[in-house]
């Protein structure tokens, strides 16, 4: 199975998808010490840019609190 993006709060996955590309894609959570529902309606939030960043060539996705 391929995943389309990798869901992290770790800066060494987009050290390495900087250095390597895709795939996989990153999206980084930063600031990320908040109750899961806080995450949950960030994405939610984000689905647009999320969806665009998926078709994009980018490799990487910064998402802040």
């Amino acid at each position: 199975m391929q995943f389309a993006a990798v869901l992290s709060t770790d800066r060494d996955f987009v050290i390495l998808a900087e250095r390597m590309g895709p795939p996989p894609k990153i999206i980084r959570i930063e600031k990320c010490d908040v109750p899961s529902a806080a995450i949950e309606k960030l994405i939610r939030r984000e689905a647009i840019r999320i969806h665009h960043f998926l078709i994009s060539e980018s490799a990487v996705l910064i998402l802040r609190m």
